[in-house]
């Protein structure tokens, strides 16, 4: 298995930046719960595997100690860098997700924001037991697609991933090698690594309005994956999408509603 298909699939520079412009910050909730499972005010080091461009990096600044962000992406890290170059606590690694070097049982917090469900899950669900602490805290959290805005500039969008997803079925070889997020409460289960595993709900707001619901959507890397492969913008729908989205010009700035599904694992 080709895992270099998935790092791949978020590369380029004016999709790095697209991606780091416009993808939501993750509910500090979601970062607190965590802290109070491992009963601390604040953790010695988090480590967020498949960090991206770091905007869920940057999110435990002040909550930790030690915060390393962990991604196969060269170009994801070259902009996180450069985010949260003035962040002293904040470092990063290129590494994928199942082999990380950093020594056992280093870490009190792992985290996969918006990630996991481009690992392969039982090696890395090995190397994250591997690396917890003992009555450390693993948290895998995601959004789901598209945000809340209004309903029919949301059924424009699930359209236009429709034939994406119709598009990259024809295809003779893989773009990319993804696991349902469905699965993730059964995975954490099934690795006996963890001695109790609980599922959340969260919700969060930012006012970003159609230029952001526009960018979401440009930030997908199933989207850039065919883009990359030579499909354009009439084949994917693209062009349908944002003639669409001019009639919601007006609603910029207009919230967002992300809505996360978060899970908790502890060692």
């Amino acid at each position: 298995m080709d895992l270099q298909l998935n790092a791949d699939r978020f590369s380029g520079d004016e999709f790095t930046k697209t991606y780091d412009q416009h993808r939501p910050h993750p509910p500090r909730e979601i970062l607190l719960q965590c802290l109070q499972y491992l009963r601390a005010e604040s953790a010695d080091t988090v480590l967020d595997i498949g960090c991206g461009t770091g905007i869920s990096t940057q999110a435990w600044d002040g909550l930790a100690s030690n915060i390393i962000g962990i991604d196969p992406s060269e170009g994801m890290l070259e902009i996180a860098k450069g985010r949260t170059a003035a962040f002293n606590s904040i470092s990063y690694l290129q590494s994928f997700s199942h082999s990380i070097a950093l020594p056992d049982e280093s870490a009190d917090i792992i985290c996969c924001s918006q990630s996991f469900h481009w690992m392969e899950p039982v090696n890395t669900l090995r190397e994250v037991h591997r690396l917890l602490k003992k009555g450390g805290v693993f948290a895998v959290y995601d959004c789901a697609w598209p945000p809340s805005f209004h309903w029919e500039a949301e059924m424009a969008y699930r359209t236009l991933f429709l034939t994406i997803e119709q598009l990259t079925s024809t295809l003779e070889q893989p773009l990319a090698h993804k696991w349902t997020k469905d699965s993730h409460l059964t995975n954490l289960h099934n690795s006996a690594h963890f001695r109790y595993v609980k599922k959340g709900l969260y919700h969060k707001t930012e006012q970003g309005g159609t230029e952001q619901f526009i960018g979401i959507a440009l930030s997908q890397g199933g989207l850039q994956a065919l883009l990359n492969k030579g499909f354009s913008a009439e084949e994917i729908g693209l062009s349908k999408f944002l003639d669409a989205m001019e009639r919601f010009a007006e609603h910029t700035p207009a919230p967002l509603g992300f809505h996360y599904t978060a899970f908790f694992a502890i060692k």
